[in-house]
């Protein structure tokens, strides 16, 4: 047996730094299992606060690879493959890695929330206009609200820069999308019983269509993925803090943009706090649905 820890190992709100980092390590060491970790964008896509730089959360994610990847600070499962170790053009990505287990392809792809660090072009996290959220924090300054309508994020409160950075978003989507398709050719090469999907973060079908939905390179590939393997695919992510199993391609909207059905892909949200749970997963190679939740 193995664990998955699906990101954000820390809260929003201590800083990110060392102290941060090391308790996180405590706690993965603490559990005394093989664990396969994929970031969060508490660790690292959301560190952009007042006194640092637009810079500061490309520089936040090294620190991760270095910590969490690169040095071996937590046990983890022998014998998996990241794609630092076969792709000389995504050679930083050692946070994304498959493994094989009792038949079963397993990949990892980093996919944080809050849009998947794509800008919102002028809008905050929670989707109200930056105007908007000014002007609120302008009426209840000095008051108890006031931490409420923080936009300390942001270099203007009409900065069209929002947060994300496109030049990362687009590296780390086209990193994913190569790592994707290099596991699912694993899986059918091996002749795999099923693929098991693991993301931080999911679709955010909810998004307003005036904000480029960050998700959406992910679901074509995923359909690509799904449409190809054919055999049961099963897509892990977190960020949503609620339990949810659903066959997502056939959700109305993605069939809007001609992305579905794909009725051999399921995905599962897995809870986070205020849950504060965990989802254990048995595995049947053998069975047409090798997967009891």
């Amino acid at each position: 047996a193995f664990l998955i820890h699906l990101g954000d190992l820390k809260s929003s709100a201590p800083p990110c730094d060392n102290a941060a980092d090391q308790k996180a390590l405590k706690f993965l060491k603490s559990l005394n299992k093989p664990i396969v970790y994929t970031p969060g964008d508490n660790e690292w896509a959301d560190c952009l606060y007042a006194g640092v730089g637009l810079e500061f959360p490309e520089t936040r994610l090294n620190q991760i690879r270095l910590k969490f990847f690169k040095q071996k600070n937590f046990p983890t499962i022998a014998g998996r493959i990241s794609q630092a170790s076969v792709s000389k053009e995504f050679s930083e990505f050692v946070e994304n890695v498959t493994w094989s287990h009792n038949g079963i392809r397993f990949v990892t792809v980093n996919v944080p929330g809050n849009n998947n660090n794509a800008p919102r072009m002028g809008f905050t996290w929670d989707y109200v206009d930056t105007n908007t959220q000014a002007f609120f924090k302008f009426l209840f300054s000095n008051t108890y609200f006031e931490k409420y309508f923080v936009i300390s994020r942001y270099l203007e409160p009409t900065s069209q820069l929002g947060r994300g950075n496109w030049s990362e978003f687009n590296r780390r989507t086209m990193a994913n999308s190569q790592w994707l398709k290099f596991a699912s050719e694993l899986a059918v090469k091996n002749n795999d019983s099923a693929l098991v999907v693991l993301s931080h973060a999911g679709p955010n079908l909810g998004i307003p269509l005036r904000i480029q939905n960050g998700y959406e390179p992910l679901l074509k590939d995923l359909k690509a993925v799904a449409r190809k393997f054919r055999k049961p695919v099963l897509w892990l992510h977190a960020s949503e803090h609620r339990f949810m199993m659903d066959t997502i391609f056939t959700n109305r909207q993605l069939l809007k943009k001609e992305l579905g059905p794909e009725h051999n892909l399921v995905r599962i949200i897995v809870p986070g706090p205020p849950l504060e749970s965990y989802i254990k997963i048995d595995v049947n190679p053998g069975a047409p649905w090798p997967f009891t939740i």
